[in-house]
């Protein structure tokens, strides 16, 4: 019931972060001060359309610039929607975009189980997009844990602190890739209805995700991991009489959904 609880203040905390949007608008617009010209960009056009190319002249009336193919177009200012530059920003359609360098904060929500036992995690990453494709990180998660012993059951608490790893597979409007945190879980103290006490142990979790484009810095999240979790405890089932031992890995799929600013 406490993993339970848990994964509903996570969503309780999405909810008011994805609510939270509107207040982060992101990337260049036409009216922005900096001058564009004699630099690549990415021009975005309020019929749909992308061009990518070098500014050559730019007032607040008309943009020129030579495209991709060579040729030389010119574009109405007040039709530009927004003006990226490519060495930042990965642009996909309708001005939706990724982000190719600088850091980043990821927020998620976990949860899942096996065999009626039940997982949930919270946690948060901070790290630097090294290359377009990978990011490094450090992160910490509160974590609880149903774990099935005899004809019994026990809750786990755990304050983690871990790496973290992410490698893009591909650059298209929905980025697929592959992730991973290795680090050290801290049991915490058991509360008044906990009938177990746990100890510290590894954990090791990789997974696959999907980084979903948007048109401002929050970038919606969803994925799926393996938990692996070494553990030992004590405790005892309802009645006090009976007492377990046991150490073993808690090991379950969890499903996840997050979001990354900047």
């Amino acid at each position: 019931m406490r993993a339970k609880l848990l994964t509903c203040l996570g969503v309780v905390f999405l909810v008011f972060s994805v609510a939270a949007q509107e207040y982060y608008p992101d990337s260049k617009s036409k009216s922005d001060s900096k001058s564009y010209t004699g630099g690549k960009y990415i021009v975005s056009y309020k019929d749909g359309s992308i061009f990518h190319g070098t500014i050559l002249f730019m007032n607040a009336g008309d943009l020129k610039m030579v495209i991709s193919t060579g040729d030389t177009i010119n574009l109405k200012s007040e039709l530009i929607k927004k003006i990226f530059d490519p060495s930042d920003h990965i642009v996909t359609k309708k001005d939706k975009y990724h982000y190719k360098s600088g850091f980043f904060n990821y927020t998620s929500l976990a949860f899942g189980g096996n065999d009626g036992d039940f997982t949930s995690q919270l946690q948060t990453v901070f790290g630097y997009r090294y290359t377009h494709r990978l990011s490094l990180g450090v992160g910490a998660a509160l974590e609880g844990h149903d774990l099935s012993v005899g004809n019994d059951w026990f809750y786990h608490r755990y304050l983690s602190s871990f790496g973290y790893g992410r490698y893009y597979l591909n650059n298209k409007h929905w980025r697929l890739y592959t992730d991973v945190k290795m680090g050290y879980a801290f049991a915490l103290e058991p509360d008044f209805f906990q009938r177990n006490t746990s100890k510290d142990g590894f954990i090791f979790q990789p997974g696959l995700g999907i980084h979903m484009a948007s048109r401002n810095k929050f970038k919606m999240h969803f994925g799926m991991s393996y938990v692996f979790l070494r553990t030992k405890g004590t405790g005892a089932d309802w009645s006090g009489d009976i007492q377990y031992d046991y150490k073993v890995w808690i090991n379950r799929l969890v499903f996840k959904i997050g979001l990354e600013l900047w």
